[in-house]
């Protein structure tokens, strides 16, 4: 019988955090454009075909629906095969709570088993006197552990628009668009004050992931599991796309408490941006 180790939970994190961070959060908006003024909700079907070194040949489909429901909702969904792998991701975004005005819930995950998946890790062996520890600092990039195995993780996130600023009557922001330009009024950028510019969100956010690797004598497999608190502050003119203004995101996350105790960890993040407008669309067609 195969046996069950778990891979360190530390490793799955590093691993994890570029896929739970696809979803960033964003302040909450409705694009309404001047040329379709009754065409609220759009839709996408796609299939696609990808190869790669370890996965090889995989054919697949994806679906979006936007404005189902709710202006500001997305549903989405992709499904893809190879020989070895195999996935599905499924996810709603934006989905304002009980028709609520502030509130908002967003949610995806992903099931996929690959081929040759790799972790940075020794799987808790012991690591004798003088010997590098494989994932530290220290080592180098040929100590992995690399087999087929599962692949999954979830997604979750609750947000509160707060009633200040651009968003102080409302927890939505409405632009209007004409030719692809913004022509309602920029929703900030114009002062640095959250009181009576931009727009602010909170947001407590869950993510897990799982991996387990296949081996010929044993299995070995590891989770993990954080919570996020987090505040955005965008103070730019039009949240999609910003001609100017600013953007800045303050996180706290921390391994969940009924996660693994042995590797308890947290951390603070702070990002911020800055949009300049280099030129006009005027100018560029006039040739300016």
């Amino acid at each position: 019988m195969a046996k069950n180790l778990k891979v360190a939970a530390l490793i799955l994190l590093s691993g994890y955090m570029g896929l739970a961070h696809a979803d960033v959060t964003r302040m909450k908006s409705s694009v309404n454009r001047e040329e379709t003024p009754n065409q609220i909700q759009e839709n996408l079907i796609l299939p696609y075909f990808f190869s790669t070194e370890t996965m090889g040949f995989n054919l697949g489909v994806g679906g979006m629906l936007k404005g189902w429901h709710q202006d500001q909702m997305t549903i989405g969904a992709t499904a893809f095969k190879g020989d070895v792998s195999h996935g599905f991701w499924a996810g709603v975004f934006n989905y304002r709570i009980n028709d609520s005005e502030r509130w908002y819930l967003s949610a995806n995950g992903l099931l996929a088993y690959f081929p040759d998946q790799r972790a940075y890790t020794g799987a808790r062996q012991p690591v004798a006197p003088g010997d590098v520890t494989p994932g530290s600092n220290e080592s180098n990039n040929e100590q992995y552990l690399e087999a087929d195995g599962d692949s999954n993780w979830v997604d979750m996130k609750l947000e509160y628009a707060l009633p200040f600023g651009a968003t102080k009557d409302s927890g939505i922001v409405d632009y209007q668009l004409k030719n692809g330009m913004l022509v309602s009024a920029p929703s900030g950028g114009k002062e640095w004050n959250p009181l009576t510019s931009g727009a602010m969100v909170t947001t407590m956010r869950y993510f897990s992931r799982f991996q387990s690797f296949e081996f010929e004598s044993q299995q070995l497999s590891g989770d993990m599991s954080a919570i996020e608190f987090g505040l955005l502050y965008d103070n730019t003119d039009f949240g999609t796309n910003p001609s100017f203004g600013s953007c800045q995101y303050v996180s706290y996350t921390t391994s969940s408490p009924w996660g693994d105790k042995d590797y308890d960890w947290n951390l603070w993040q702070f990002s911020a941006s800055k949009f300049f407008p280099l030129v006009s669309l005027n100018m560029l067609i006039s040739g300016c």
